[in-house]
């Protein structure tokens, strides 16, 4: 069985078999991870991730949402489509395939494998855009016409991704612990089965 997108999104039920109803310990903790990753996640994209000084005369705070809005003001669109995919796109949807990888399938369905495969390559993405923060504020910094200072927003997105890679370390915890059981039932039914026709 397998949720529908409108269960997945609008209550809190877990598909049978769902990773969900097999999390164990600290396993239990995961959907309360991604929420904190969401929240972070909000908080990253809001609030200001640099301030930017200019021979002390000019200083100017900047968020994510605001070099958006900056960026197609001045008809830069194809930058803030980068910005855009990269930094709220992405990360969003690994939020969505962790949740429906957690509680909207089944993990013995081929599908959950699918899932898990395209969770990580959305992953591997989703530390870019703090790379490309870090990058702009070193070549700031190593300006002589300027000055630039990280802001809470930078350590709120940070935070959003190192919670949304220890969500997916949890689910590939639980997943690994349920396959290598259901291996050594299966082995175990096996062997049983054999002893039987022995005698």
């Amino acid at each position: 069985m397998r949720l529908k997108i409108w269960e997945l999104a609008f209550t809190l039920r877990t598909a049978e078999n769902a990773l969900a109803s097999h999390a164990k310990g600290p396993e239990k903790l995961t959907p309360y991870i991604f929420a904190a990753s969401f929240m972070f996640l909000f908080a990253g994209v809001t609030f200001p991730i640099v301030r930017v000084s200019s021979l002390l005369l000019f200083s100017d705070r900047i968020s994510i949402v605001s070099s958006i809005h900056a960026l197609l003001s001045s008809n830069e669109y194809f930058v803030a489509l980068v910005i855009v995919a990269f930094s709220i796109v992405l990360p969003i949807a690994k939020i969505i395939i962790a949740d429906y990888v957690w509680r909207g399938c089944s993990y013995l369905r081929v599908q959950q494998g699918r899932s898990i495969a395209l969770l990580e390559w959305v992953g591997r993405w989703s530390m870019l855009d703090v790379l490309v923060i870090a990058l702009i504020v070193v070549s700031l910094k190593s300006s002589m016409f300027g000055d630039a200072r990280t802001e809470l927003g930078i350590y709120f997105f940070s935070a959003s991704v190192l919670c949304s890679a220890l969500g997916v370390a949890m689910i590939r915890r639980t997943l690994k612990r349920h396959t290598d059981t259901r291996v050594w039932t299966q082995l175990a039914q096996h062997l049983i089965a054999k002893i039987r026709t022995m005698f």
